[in-house]
């Protein structure tokens, strides 16, 4: 419903409304892919060099994450 609304008022300038639209798609399609590539593609590509479950190295990485940051990202498929 709200992108309903927003795509009427954007409706209301062709011109303006188009452009914005189109980067607002194009946004979330940048974010949905970032996701897909973070969150599927690479423990698969880190399980064939270091021989590790992709459920184990995630959750190596969300705890990394939470202890340290992003030091802890960089640091806690080395540890685990």
């Amino acid at each position: 419903m709200l992108l309903a609304e927003i795509a009427g008022v954007f409706d209301l300038t062709p011109g303006i409304g188009a452009t914005i639209g189109i980067t607002l798609v194009s946004l979330i399609a940048c974010v949905l892919l970032q996701q897909v590539e973070e969150n599927l593609l690479m423990p698969r590509i880190m399980q064939g060099s270091i021989n590790m479950n992709p459920v184990f190295m995630f959750f190596a990485l969300l705890v990394g994450a939470k202890v340290a940051g992003l030091v802890g990202v960089f640091l806690s498929i080395p540890l685990a």
